[in-house]
């Protein structure tokens, strides 16, 4: 499941951003009960310090490019979190 949400956020990246950023991707299991998600990814964060921009617009940014799919649903956390809740 972790490989296929990496995935996603990959063919995410790979429209509008360098392909540098696809390296920073990492993916992790939710494990805090304050986490509303199964798993998170900080990328947005990573490339908020490349590219000295809002974390919060750049999770936007990458999820607009996210397709609707079966797998999962997202959202945004503060200060930039994109989570993944498994349906």
């Amino acid at each position: 499941m972790k490989n296929k949400i990496k995935n996603l956020l990959i063919e995410a990246l790979e429209k509008n951003f360098a392909k540098e950023a696809i390296k920073l991707v990492e993916v992790q299991q939710a494990t805090a009960k304050h986490i509303k998600a199964d798993y998170f990814s900080n990328i947005a964060m990573k490339l908020s310090k490349l590219l000295d921009e809002d974390p919060m617009e750049i999770a936007k940014d990458i999820l607009k490019d996210i397709k609707e799919n079966e797998l999962c649903a997202y959202d945004i956390a503060r200060p930039g979190y994109i989570n993944f809740i498994i349906k």
